[in-house]
């Protein structure tokens, strides 16, 4: 029988345990019965290398912070505390040692990641196009465009980085309403164009 593997269903997300040393195979939940494709990958297979960390040699190297006996490979990048290799943990460009990639991770500034994004710049396309169509709601809605282009100029909408285009156009749609609501007014009183 090959290694015992456990998935989580992708359904009812009800632990699944499996055998095989096939790479691609269905799995079948028995709490839902749902079919769930698994890929393993070759790694799985594979002995892991374990990082050790070199021993220091003299007492004029420096150890690290939290192995005394273990060399000093990097200082962390946040605290300044020296690291072996085997504390030194790579986070983009930067290198971090475990205590202040927990503060890190714990700071609750940094928003969580999500998968759900709102469009608010499709909605503001959508209201100033419709207020264009409909001039009898244009002097309510000009305004909630301004706010939405202002408000959520800044606003993440994607987790791929995208331009401000609906914004711009929206925001000129609203600005060309409001003007041409202000010349009619004017007009309205003045009579400019009689």
């Amino acid at each position: 029988m090959g290694t015992t593997f456990e998935i989580a269903c992708g359904k009812c997300d009800h632990a699944v345990a499996f055998a095989s040393e096939e790479r691609l195979l269905d799995v079948v939940c028995p709490h839902c019965g749902s079919a769930n494709e698994v890929f393993l990958f070759p790694a799985l297979w594979r002995p892991m290398a374990v990082e050790r960390g070199d021993r220091r040699q003299s007492e004029a190297e420096s150890s690290c912070f939290f192995h005394e006996s273990k060399r000093a490979a990097t200082p962390c990048d946040r605290c300044g505390r020296y690291l072996c290799t085997l504390c030194a943990i790579t986070s983009g460009s930067d290198t971090v040692c475990a205590e202040c990639l927990a503060e890190v991770l714990a700071d609750e500034n940094i928003p969580a990641p999500t998968r759900e994004y709102f469009r608010y710049d499709q909605l503001a396309v959508g209201i100033a196009v419709l207020s264009s169509l409909f001039w009898l709601i244009a002097p309510l809605t000009v305004w909630v465009v301004l706010y939405l282009v202002i408000r959520h100029w800044n606003t993440r909408m994607s987790a791929l980085p995208i331009n401000r285009w609906r914004f711009v156009v929206a925001g000129l749609l609203a600005v060309l309403q409001l003007s041409l609501a202000a010349f009619l007014l004017l007009d309205n009183f003045t009579g400019v164009l009689e």
